[in-house]
Parts: structure tokens; C-alpha cells; sequence
């Protein structure tokens, strides 16, 4: 009994060339499942974070409601559970958005009153708004042009 090698090459690369494909195609559809759901964790997460800070910063538009406001606000910045989820922030956030977090709470702490200036470059809008892009930039908007004082053009007025 003989075994033709050419047929059972040709068999081999048969297969090879029907399954390989398949295989590569079901990695490829199990890692951007992945991603998505990971984009939908640090989604939710982002939002939980920059609740407190959105609070803060609507106080500062609506005077009427500012002192209850900024007080809901920093409870929620000093509770346990915006630690927690400062420190899950670390672990899946992107390094940028990582990094103007920690700007933004290093300006907070370090600047109580604000900029005395006045001026958005260098206060914590800028910082804010920083973080606002990074954030932007990791969910997937990685080319935007838009820049820290664009991210707060459509809630006021008085920036250029």
C-alpha cells in the first residue's frame, strides 16, 4: 500500500487554508468584544468620576443652587466610593487621562480658591477640560482637534 504525499499534502493545505482563516477571524471577533467591553467599563467609570466635578462646575453657572451644589459635590469627591473608583480609574484608564486626573486633583488641592486670575488658561476648567479631552482621546476619538476650552463652549458664554 502506497500513500500518495501529494494528496495528502494537498489535503494539509486544504485544511490549513479553511481553518487558519477561521481561527484568526473567531481571535480577532473575541479581542474586539473585549475592547468593547472594556471601553463600556471605563465609559461608566469616566462618567462616575466626572459626576462630582460636572456638579461642581454647574454650581458655578447656576448661583441660585451653588452652596447645595458645591456641598453634594464634595461629599460625593471625599467618599469612599469616588476613592474606589479613583483608584479602578488607574487601573483601566488610559495613561493621559490617568495623568490630567491627577492634574486636575493636584490643582484642586493646591489652588482651593480657584485661579485668582481669572484667566482659563491655567485654572481648573483648563485642568478639567484637559481631562475632558483625554477622556475623548481614549474612548476613541484619537485625532480630535478640538481643545480644553472647546469642551466647555456649549455651557458658557463667557469663554472665547
Amino acid at each position: 500500500m502506497s500513500i500518495d504525499i501529494g494528496a495528502v499534502a494537498t489535503a494539509i493545505i486544504s485544511l490549513t487554508i479553511v481553518i487558519v482563516p477561521l481561527v484568526i477571524q473567531h481571535r480577532l471577533q473575541a479581542l474586539r468584544q473585549q475592547q468593547e467591553k472594556l471601553r463600556e467599563q471605563r465609559l461608566e467609570l469616566y462618567l462616575n468620576l466626572l459626576d462630582p466635578h460636572i456638579q461642581l462646575f454647574a454650581s458655578l453657572i447656576q448661583s441660585n443652587r451653588k452652596a447645595n451644589a458645591e456641598q453634594t459635590a464634595m461629599r460625593k469627591l471625599l467618599s469612599p466610593e469616588y476613592m474606589g473608583n479613583t483608584f479602578q480609574f488607574a487601573m483601566i484608564g488610559s495613561d493621559e487621562a490617568v495623568q490630567k486626573h491627577n492634574a486636575l486633583r493636584q490643582f484642586a488641592a493646591n489652588n482651593p480658591n480657584g485661579n485668582p486670575t481669572g484667566e482659563f488658561e491655567g485654572s481648573i476648567l483648563e485642568c478639567f477640560g484637559d481631562l475632558l479631552l483625554a477622556i475623548r482621546r481614549d474612548l476613541g476619538n484619537k485625532k480630535t482637534r478640538l481643545t480644553s476650552i472647546d469642551m466647555f463652549k456649549p455651557v458658557t458664554k463667557d469663554l472665547g
